[in-house]
C-alpha cells in the first residue's frame, strides 16, 4: 500500500486538482468569494457567449494563441538542439 502512495499522489495532483479550473466555467466568479464561494450559473455563461456571437472569435483566438505558443516552443527547441 505504501508503494502505491506516489502513484495516487501523482494522479490526484495532475488529474483532479486542475479540474477546479473547469468549475469556473459554470460559476459567476467573484474574487472575494473564490472558486467555491461564487454562485453557480450553470450554462448561462455559455448561453451569453452564443447570444453575443463571440464563439467564433473566441475559438479563433484560442487556436491562434496555441499555434503561436507551440511554434515558439518548437523554435526554442530547434535553436537548442539543431
Amino acid at each position: 500500500l505504501l508503494m502505491l502512495a506516489p502513484a495516487l499522489l501523482y494522479v490526484i495532483i495532475f488529474s483532479y486538482v486542475p479540474m477546479t479550473g473547469i468549475v469556473l466555467a459554470f460559476k459567476n466568479y467573484q474574487y472575494a468569494g473564490g472558486i467555491y464561494g461564487s454562485s453557480w450559473t450553470g450554462l448561462d455563461n455559455f448561453k451569453a457567449l452564443l447570444v453575443a456571437g463571440k464563439l467564433g472569435q473566441v475559438t479563433r483566438n484560442t487556436l491562434l494563441y496555441n499555434i503561436a505558443l507551440y511554434w515558439a516552443l518548437f523554435l526554442k527547441w530547434a535553436a537548442q538542439y539543431c
